[in-house]
């Protein structure tokens, strides 16, 4: 893999990556504490979003909010190349207000939905190419980082146009069987996410075995139940330690009885400690 070109400071991340020689690989199941724009210049891949799943082509874009779990498989055969960008929620917040609106997109959907935009829907508008132009700022040097924010804000004006334009209940028929299912589960643990939450209770609760409910999990999302509730856990509790709240408070409140065990998954996950993130939090 070569990065061709990149760009990031704590708040905002642009990169431009491409496989010459594209091998079968699964990213595994994650999820960031940053909004994430894809956009597949050439290859074949599949996206899962909270276990649904979608089949983006060239030139589609996909979204994902702050603690949305997802997968990416690649496929071989053809070159893998993609554009990604990572910004901070409130990013946004340093050009002024209104500008929160252009999180909508992002926000105000349900869990998994609505994460892919085609190229068509973008036929009218420049959206795609201000990603390019925002790569393009990265270049040659020091990075152009007002032609880069300049264009980030065109992108998500233009997303916030197509979101705006995309009729309600576009979906279709809701899917049947285990897929179901597994949204049911996912739906579920979102809304109880920092009860006392097991495979047990949970299985329980959808009058299911563990096995057979672990299995439609991990269909659909490529993670276990318990490792998905973890990584939801920890996002929420560091959420909660970069807004100022102590390690170990965020940690009880984010459903974490055993503090060492959520220190070392925290650790883990962030390549930081709780502290240090707090330290931060607090500077002045």
């Amino acid at each position: 893999m070569s990065e061709l070109f990149g760009f990031s400071n704590d708040r905002l991340w642009v990169h431009h990556k491409r496989d010459e020689i594209s091998c079968e690989s699964t990213l595994y199941m994650h999820a960031h504490d940053m909004l994430e724009i894809y956009y597949l210049i050439s290859g074949n891949v599949e996206f899962s979003v909270e276990g649904n799943r979608y089949a983006p082509g060239p030139g589609d874009i996909m979204i994902v909010r702050c603690g949305e779990t997802h997968k990416i498989q690649v496929l071989p055969g053809v070159p893998y190349e993609r554009i990604t960008v990572h910004l901070a929620p409130d990013y946004l917040e340093r050009f002024g207000s209104g500008y929160e609106k252009l999180l909508e997109p992002f926000l105000l959907r349900r869990l998994g939905k609505e994460n892919q935009y085609r190229q068509c829907d973008f036929e009218s508008v420049h959206g795609c190419s201000c990603l390019l132009a925002m790569v393009r700022n990265t270049r040659e040097g020091l990075p152009n980082v007002p032609g880069i924010e300049a264009n980030l804000l065109v992108f998500l004006s233009e997303l916030y146009t197509v979101y705006q334009h995309r009729e309600q209940g576009e979906e279709g028929e809701e899917t049947k069987g285990s897929d179901a299912l597994s949204a049911e589960l996912i739906h579920y643990i979102n809304h109880n996410l920092f009860a006392p939450l097991s495979a047990a209770s949970v299985s329980r609760e959808f009058h299911i075995s563990e096995a057979h409910m672990n299995r439609i999990f991990r269909k659909a999302t490529g993670s276990s139940l318990w490792k998905y509730i973890r990584v939801k856990r920890l996002i929420a509790a560091r959420n909660k330690i970069c807004k100022g709240a102590p390690a170990q408070n965020a940690a009880i409140a984010c459903g974490f009885g055993d503090y060492s065990a959520f220190f070392r998954a925290y650790k883990a996950t962030f390549g930081t400690t709780p502290q240090e993130d707090y330290r931060k939090s607090n500077r002045v």
